[in-house]
């Protein structure tokens, strides 16, 4: 057995150093491995701090007196198999709670790898905690893998790339009701081995959490324990860990529930944002973003006061690593908004057609939006469903959903009140005017009442307008047999030049057929 002991980093003062020296920055940094015999660990000084099988020396910037991690990164998973691959997986796997990463699931933790290699604190104590389930330990295996270039510069140790398999950070199985839960709930961190070969086996778990079957076995399972307070404890027992000691870094890959609650127990308004219930949280009913696969919120500890807050230049539940989830991010904080147009109805009607009524905020002279919230506090609503909305005047109006409708987007209503029926009116006006009834009004040849002659306009307005007019829209008399005529002589010009196209070709296939005989006489 071995104890290691980190010496302070510092520039050296001459860069002419062996090839096999990392150079960095403006000098060349070097660490010093002291190989010590197991016994001597008991009498190292008392600023040393057990890390596991590491003994890590403070540095000079004070951190010895930092108790605990410095820094944790909550992260959710990356994206499931079964929720992404319709090939029934969940009917044919024997446990059907522990679906692994899909294919691009695996591409989003490469890509959160990278986005953790030039994010996390150098020359501090850093360590994964993950949850037994497959898919976690998959996404911290995407991550210990970067880190690897990390850990061979000297710049992070041993515990860097080890995965600790902590069974305290389980999904919550009272939000799983959708699954057959079968034995063995979650596998141990030796059977967890062929999925990751960076699983710490000398890892000792902080929590031994249970399940036992539930009343509909094989389905879902039931915890031994409050599974809330396993969720709202476990952040604090993580930062206090060895590994983290002395002002280091914890990063926790769980699943959407318990990375809620985990950050909720440290922080419960991060950035100003109170954190609901993941229910909420799921469904948008709170002023902050969504909770999307590989999300990661970095929380900073202020050892003088003992708080935990977002890190200065995070942002909660980020997505930054991930171009293809910052955008869905981006389209789910800016939801669409739906137009529609509200015809006049009455709450009489609405109740006898036994359709929802919707209170409505006024948003112009025409114009209502509905509350997002109470839009989707109505489950029996869907795309393309009526419903009948109330301004705050009292006024009812009659909606149909957009069939693009999703749950979150802002819907808004344009009135068809006064102004809306008078500008309708002008334009049928216009129309009428313009078209004298015309195709658009039905019948090519009877104008409407209240048409008016373009060509009296027109005289009265421009000449030109008027022979245009002449020549092209209203005939003068013998312009119609004028045009027959023409009509006539174009058509006899079609028709010769039809007929002389005609011969030509048919000259051209005879010429074609005389060739090929000719070819066949001579092969024969």
């Amino acid at each position: 057995a071995f104890s290691w002991s980190w010496e302070q980093y510092k520039p050296q003062e001459s860069v002419q150093r062996s090839s096999n020296m990392l150079l960095l920055a403006r000098g060349a940094w070097r660490t010093t491995v002291l190989r010590t015999a197991t016994s001597t660990t008991s009498a190292a000084s008392p600023s040393v701090r057990s890390l596991g099988s590491w003994v890590s020396t403070p540095h000079d910037d004070e951190l010895g007196d930092e108790e605990g991690a410095s820094m944790m990164f909550v992260v959710r998973h990356a994206e499931r198999h079964d929720r992404s691959t319709p090939d029934g997986w969940s009917e044919l796997a024997l446990r059907p709670q522990d679906t692994p990463l899909s294919q691009r699931g695996q591409r989003q933790s490469r890509r959160l790898g990278k986005w953790f290699y030039g994010r996390l604190p150098i020359h501090r104590p850093l360590a994964i905690f993950a949850s037994p389930f497959i898919r976690c330990i998959q996404t911290a295996d995407a991550i210990a893998s970067e880190l690897e270039g990390l850990q061979r510069a000297g710049l992070h140790g041993a515990s860097a790339t080890r995965i600790c398999v902590e069974p305290g950070l389980v999904e919550d199985m009272r939000y799983m009701q959708g699954l057959k839960h079968r034995e063995p709930w979650y596998l141990k961190a030796a059977d967890l081995i062929c999925i990751s070969p960076r699983v710490d086996l000398s890892y000792q778990p902080l929590r031994d959490v249970k399940f036992v079957r539930g009343p509909a076995y094989p389905g879902p399972c039931i915890e031994v324990g409050d599974p809330s307070h396993r969720l709202n404890t476990i952040a604090h027992e993580i930062s206090e860990h060895p590994l983290v000691a002395a002002g280091g870094t914890a990063i926790v890959v769980t699943h959407g529930k318990p990375s809620a609650d985990l950050i909720r127990s440290l922080q419960p308004a991060p950035q100003g944002i109170a954190l609901p219930s993941y229910e909420e949280i799921k469904a948008g009913h709170y002023d902050g973003p969504p909770l999307h696969y590989t999300a990661v919120t970095a929380l900073q500890k202020d050892h003088s006061t003992g708080v935990w807050d977002m890190a200065p230049g995070y942002e909660l539940f980020s997505n930054e690593h991930d171009p293809r989830l910052a955008s869905l991010r981006k389209n789910d904080h800016d939801r669409a908004t739906r137009y529609v147009v509200g015809e006049d109805a009455s709450l009489e009607d609405a109740a006898g057609r036994c359709e929802p009524v919707l209170a409505a905020s006024r948003r112009g002279p025409a114009e209502l939006e509905l509350n997002v919230v109470d839009l989707r506090g109505c489950g029996d609503l869907a795309p393309g469903q009526t419903a009948t909305v109330t301004s705050p005047e009292g006024r009812a109006v009659r909606i149909q959903l957009p069939f693009e409708y999703r749950p979150g987007d802002v819907v808004r209503i344009r009135e068809i009140g006064a102004a809306l029926a008078a500008d309708t009116e002008a334009t049928n006006a216009v129309l009428a005017k313009r078209f004298g009834g015309g195709m658009m009004y039905g019948s090519s040849c009877t104008p409407l009442p209240n048409a008016v002659d373009d060509d009296d306009v027109a005289s009265s307005s421009s000449p030109g307008v008027a022979e245009a007019l002449e020549a092209g829209v209203r005939m003068a008399p013998g312009g119609a047999q004028q045009l027959v005529e023409n009509d006539e002589a174009l058509d006899l010009v079609e028709n010769g030049a039809s007929r002389e196209n005609g011969a030509a070709r048919d000259a051209d296939a005879t010429v074609r057929v005389e060739a090929d005989e000719s070819r066949e006489a001579a092969t024969i």
